[in-house]
């Protein structure tokens, strides 16, 4: 727990620190350059917690489409820079 003040009170708040939940990356559909949502900010997260440099915008761009192509490069997998909705089931879980 840590003590933080309310901005508007000026009462000592109560907050739990909790390490983040793993990010689900739901893909119904292919997530390719130009694809915008927030299935997009989802696996932009999961390629944040696994090490690359991006931002979680939404939109995928070139930064994404790289960090795409090592995540596939480094699991073995055919170096397109996009996600089908079958990528994610080849992944070994853990």
């Amino acid at each position: 727990m840590t003590n933080k003040k309310n901005s508007e009170t000026g009462e000592a708040m109560e907050q739990s620190v909790a390490s983040p939940a793993p990010v689900e990356v739901p893909a119904p559909r292919t997530l390719i350059f130009g694809t915008q949502g927030e299935d997009v900010k989802a696996l932009q997260r999961h390629l944040i917690e696994r090490g690359e440099k991006i931002e979680a915008t939404g939109v995928f761009g070139y930064e994404t489409f790289h960090a795409m192509c090592r995540w596939q490069r480094e699991n073995r997998m055919p170096e397109t820079g996009y996600l089908t909705p079958g990528d994610l089931a080849q992944l070994p879980k853990g």
